[in-house]
């Protein structure tokens, strides 16, 4: 993608993730900062309601949210690309801690706090994750396409 593209102002990534009622996040598909520990376990009851959110982020801005109910998911497989998107860097674990730090009681209430929190972000934070996003291309090609497992998971 350097080599080929001089910006990337003008490119939409797409994906979806899940957005359960007692606050569940799925680690793999999001990454997220804390000062506690992520590797604590955490009891949550088995099949939460939830609704699946797709979205496009791009340096001028957010399409979305739509929600699908049900959804079963495409089943990549675990640590199948070095979560470089800015969906996968950003998006869903930024949207995660705003969205549950209401802890939305319905799946109705869960919508609208996606729905808020997601017209919220301002394009010029899209503008910066997308700096970000340049800067996460040009660190992998340093280490031959290798994960960021430092940058991701710093201690």
């Amino acid at each position: 993608m350097l080599d080929r593209f001089r910006n990337f102002n003008n490119i939409f990534f797409s994906d979806e993730a899940h957005f359960h009622i007692n606050g569940h996040v799925n680690k793999q598909n999001c990454r997220y900062w804390s000062s506690e520990n992520p590797k604590t376990k955490h009891q949550r009851p088995l099949h939460s309601p939830k609704v699946t959110v797709w979205a496009a982020i791009s340096a001028n801005g957010i399409i979305g949210p739509y929600f699908f109910e049900d959804f079963r998911g495409r089943g990549w497989p675990r640590d199948s690309c070095p979560d470089l998107t800015p969906a996968d860097f950003f998006l869903w674990g930024y949207l995660k801690h705003r969205v549950y730090a209401h802890k939305p009681k319905t799946l109705f209430e869960l919508k609208a706090k996606i729905r808020n929190e997601m017209s919220a972000i301002s394009v010029s934070l899209c503008r910066r994750v997308f700096e970000n996003f340049r800067a996460r291309l040009e660190e992998c090609r340093s280490r031959n396409g290798d994960h960021l497992n430092d940058i991701i998971f710093k201690k």
